[in-house]
């Protein structure tokens, strides 16, 4: 079996699983027939033109193909299968705000569809569209109890939102169980409390009392929070029920397609039907590694799209928002301290070894398992170790300071092994922090958002800060109403000039008002990328120009990762993106810096 990519206009095939040998010559004969065909030996990859499309198809047939974009995709055919949607508006005069044209529309899609995904690029008011959509239900007598869940950072957000856009009254879910119960008793039986908002975690947690609950809508904010179909959140999710289902996100499909279904069976289980069925009709499995069942890639995906575009709508901020501030992207880069230098030596010749290992059990005894199962749990003792060694190269780009401060013995190892104990360990990125910051605040800029990925980083960042001016902080330690306040006192306390935020503070929350964002560190995923930038690039952003500032340390890990963000770009617009995507380009990562060695 082969796998086919669709990327920069390329067919990008890969052999999956064993063929047989007539199969394999014809294929062979028409890689090398095809006169622009290249075959890349690192990635056992051959990249070749879009014109043998039909004859791969004819050797392997449709569904003897693993694939990673629809046909129609491939061909260029475009194909609307969403309904016309109306862009009345006269029924929403009554908001406080004015929606705009796009916004209508996705809260009439909304309240025709009565159970519908709005997909939206971040920053384009998801959470306007929600409410409105409830508001015309509301106010048309169809339903009266509306159920918001959404990330612990964002519940006191939205009932600002709806205090902003609506006169109905919220009540936010919060505080000990007690408290809790008292506050979903009061939402149930006092009938001029219209919504109550919860976070996903609670819902788990208070579930027997949530169920018992009559909600008429329920709007799930972040909604590709409940995508795994295995958690407890996701099984508490599909055991609550209401008329109306409105899933609300900016990134619905990061990784599996069982995902996907699995967020479109808790909006209608209708639409893709069981799992198994809908497995065996869209999920190509097969043996690799001696490993069964593995998932190489998928099929029927234009069939998919069909089944799913009359229930989904997303619009780009490009095509529905030129009024958005230009995005101005800036990368600062910093050189290593020798004492930097020491340890991503150590920590690369370690990651080396580790891959050396997994080669050697690849070549002794290749997709096979001994009687007692060792070569498996050898070989995944090796690989569990290379997030950690992943992991401490971005530490260690970002502060060597983090590996000594951090809990872990494998951390604390490789500073002990370099001699660095009682060495001052400096970290040119807190240095360049402190400077842009300073120029920033020199020329006036009031507010400055920071994120990083390390609270143990936060907290040197904070530290640094501090000799400019006032610091918010939000991480996940902290409890929702407490992430409220510190959003506060960033927003309207002027002594408050900077908001470091690790990515508990990623989704939904709205700093608009704020016209630069720090990157101390660079994510794997160009969604969470994205997603950063979405905090201040939005709707009401104050500015004409958001400044999205990236801080890289030179010949680091950090430039194996900014290509990785610019190569899985592309991907962000199609129907799929598969976990294997984000392993194919750990792999990359991994060969780039271990050929040094």
């Amino acid at each position: 079996m082969i796998s086919i990519r669709f990327i920069n206009n390329k067919l990008h095939i890969k052999t999956e699983t064993m063929m047989g040998p007539g199969q394999y010559s014809e294929f062979m004969g028409l890689m090398d027939d095809t006169p622009d065909s290249e075959y890349i030996s690192d990635r056992y990859t051959w990249i070749t033109s879009t014109d043998i499309l039909d004859d791969l198809i004819a050797l392997f047939t449709e569904d003897g193909i693993a694939w990673y974009n629809s046909i129609e995709e491939i061909k260029g055919i475009e194909e609307n299968y969403i309904p016309d949607i109306s862009t009345d508006d006269s029924k929403l005069q009554d908001l406080k705000l004015t929606p705009y044209p796009f916004q209508v529309v996705g809260i009439n899609f909304l309240y025709e569809k009565k159970k519908a995904l709005v997909t939206d690029e971040m920053g384009l008011g998801k959470s306007l569209t929600g409410i409105g959509a409830a508001h015309l239900l509301i106010k048309e007598g169809k339903a009266n109890k509306v159920l918001v869940v959404c990330p612990t950072s964002l519940k006191y957000q939205w009932g600002e939102e709806v205090s902003k856009f609506t006169d109905y009254r919220s009540i936010v879910i919060d505080g000990t169980p007690k408290k809790r119960k008292g506050l979903l008793e009061e939402f149930k039986t006092n009938p001029e409390i219209q919504f109550a908002i919860i976070n996903y975690e609670l819902v788990r947690n208070d579930l027997e009392i949530v169920k018992d609950i009559d909600v008429d809508i329920m709007i799930l904010d972040e909604i590709h929070r409940m995508k795994n179909r295995a958690t407890q959140t996701s099984k508490a999710m599909k055991q609550l029920k209401s008329k109306y289902r409105f899933g609300l996100t900016g990134t619905p499909m990061q990784n599996k397609l069982e995902e996907l279904w699995n967020i479109m069976d808790w909006i209608n289980p209708k639409i893709l039907g069981g799992f198994w069925p809908f497995s065996g009709q869209h999920i190509v499995l097969g043996e690799k590694f001696g490993k069964r069942n593995v998932i190489i890639g998928y099929k029927r995906l234009g069939e998919l799209r069909q089944k799913i575009a009359p229930y989904m709508i997303r619009r780009l901020k490009k095509d529905v928002a030129p009024e958005l501030p230009e995005m101005v992207f800036n990368t600062f880069r910093v050189d290593m301290t020798p004492e930097q230098k020491k340890i991503q030596s150590s920590l690369e010749f370690g990651l080396a070894d580790v891959q050396q290992k997994i080669e050697e059990f690849n070549t002794r005894n290749p997709g096979e398992y001994n009687e007692d199962g060792e070569w498996q749990e050898e070989k995944a003792k090796e690989e569990a170790q290379i997030p950690g060694y992943l992991n401490a190269m971005i530490a260690n780009s970002d502060s060597p300071e983090l590996l000594r401060m951090s809990d872990s013995f494998f951390m604390n190892r490789h500073i002990h092994e370099n001699n660095l104990s009682d060495k001052k360990l400096k970290s040119p990125k807190l240095e360049e922090l402190y400077t842009i910051c300073s120029d920033i605040i020199e020329r006036g800029e009031e507010k400055v958002v920071i994120f990083t990925q390390f609270a143990r980083m936060q907290a040197l960042a904070v530290e640094k800060l501090k000799k400019l001016g006032g610091v918010a902080v939000l991480n996940g330690s902290m409890s929702a109403k407490e992430r409220d306040e510190q959003k506060k006192n960033f927003e309207f306390n002027p002594d408050v000039k900077f908001f470091v935020l690790t990515d508990a503070g990623n989704y939904g929350l709205n700093l608009a008002f704020a016209q630069t964002l720090i990157m101390i560190d660079i994510p794997w995923n160009p969604a969470i990328f994205d997603q950063r930038a979405g905090r201040v690039h939005r709707l009401n952003s104050t500015g004409n120009v958001v400044n999205i500032i990236s801080i890289l340390t030179n010949n680091s890990i950090d430039e194996h990762i900014e290509e990785v963000i610019k190569d899985k770009k592309h991907l962000s617009s199609q129907l799929v993106e598969n976990r294997s995507v984000e392993t194919s380009a750990m792999k990359n990562i991994i060969q780039s810096i271990t050929k040094k060695k």
